[in-house]
């Protein structure tokens, strides 16, 4: 399957056509500057849940012979399976290995987990991602498996490997040679039968990164396995918060800076603007109820000692008081104030001073 490339004004408009017509192409991709100048978390995976298809989804039955923007870097088979299709080999939520609904929509993706013991390929999954990775921008990446009822044996790990280039090694029967970025090892999740588990990481990227390969890349001998996987994603984030699990990432102890919570001058009155990334926080705290978390308060060097204290403190607790007015139950944030004590920045320039004013969040220890 071919990824071609194409400008930005020739992807945006093949773009627009195919929603006209209402069908998936590889050579729909968005355009770059809309997408960079978007404000709202976008997925760089083109087609995460495998839903959109190059042809009638009833009668094929692996990815490479028709799911929009994926392909296997070894000419594997890895499996397709749809709600509609015609064979009962490759539907879902029934099919040749076992039972599970999609995780969202009406497809999934599915590759077996051999080793050379059998003489069978190792499967995997590769897409071309919208936009290039940025150097050292972290990006939050995310998928949903489920291991199949058919084979008793389990993965030790499955990876992600980023590139900037197409991963093509035609015949090859496993990617052992290559070194994946992010690893996954939780036993329990790669186990797990009933339903659909998240595998979640962040990652840094070395800058340039355009091509996302997914799979196991290291074979466990005398193993054989098969993992379904539904709607991956690749996000840009900022910070913890930005993570759609960020519930799992979290580490006790850590501290984590909130972006763009802001204040009146020499005022703890929240503005505004601040609320995006509060309603953040309140769904972090939402979603994992067990977790306590301590508000730090920061100023900059510009007042007295004593006065920036007492700011700092009347700053957390200023947001303390926005999640409790939200539903948050009290006595799950705990509120300090540092003034300028500990300063991120040097405080010689403007730009310095404005990081050195900021509120952080540290998951205490249940």
């Amino acid at each position: 399957m071919v990824f071609p490339q194409h400008p930005p004004i020739v992807r945006l408009g093949l773009l627009f056509l195919c929603h006209l017509i209402g069908v998936g192409t590889l050579l729909a991709q968005p355009d770059e500057e809309m997408l960079r100048s978007t404000s709202a978390p976008v997925n760089l995976v083109l087609n995460p849940g495998f839903e959109t298809t190059d042809k009638n989804p009833v009668n094929f039955n692996y990815i490479r012979t028709g799911v929009s923007n994926w392909t296997t870097p070894n000419r594997g088979f890895t499996d397709y399976f749809h709600a509609q299709n015609i064979s009962p080999t490759n539907r879902a939520p029934q099919n040749k290995f076992g039972y599970e609904a999609p995780h969202s929509g009406q497809a999934y993706a599915g590759f077996c987990v051999n080793d050379n013991k059998f003489n069978m390929q190792i499967e995997y999954l590769e897409t071309r991602l919208w936009l290039l990775l940025e150097t050292n921008r972290k990006y939050c990446v995310s998928l949903w498996i489920s291991r199949a009822d058919s084979f008793g044996g389990k993965a030790d790990e499955l990876g992600i490997y980023f590139s900037e280039n197409q991963v093509d090694v035609y015949g090859k029967l496993y990617l052992t040679k290559l070194t994946p970025q992010i690893t996954f090892t939780d036993s329990t999740a790669l186990s797990n039968q009933v339903g659909w588990t998240r595998l979640c990481a962040v990652y840094e990227a070395k800058g340039g990164e355009e091509w996302l390969t997914l799979g196991a890349f290291r074979a466990k001998p005398g193993v054989r396995a098969h993992y379904f996987v539904d709607d991956v994603a690749v996000v840009a984030g900022e910070s913890l918060l930005d993570c759609g699990c960020a519930g799992e990432l979290a580490q006790p102890g850590q501290t984590y800076t909130l972006r763009n919570v802001n204040f009146a001058f020499d005022s703890a009155d929240l503005l505004a603007d601040s609320e995006t990334e509060l309603s953040k926080l309140l769904s972090f705290l939402q979603e994992n109820p067990d977790f306590r978390i301590e508000l730090a308060g920061h100023t900059d060097g510009m007042g007295g000692d004593a006065h920036n204290l007492d700011l700092s403190r009347r700053r957390a607790e200023s947001v303390r008081n926005w999640l409790e007015a939200k539903g948050l139950a009290a006595g799950r944030v705990e509120c300090k104030g540092y003034g300028a004590s500990q300063p991120l920045n040097s405080e010689m320039t403007a730009e310095g001073r404005q990081a050195n004013r900021r509120v952080e969040f540290r998951i205490l220890t249940p």
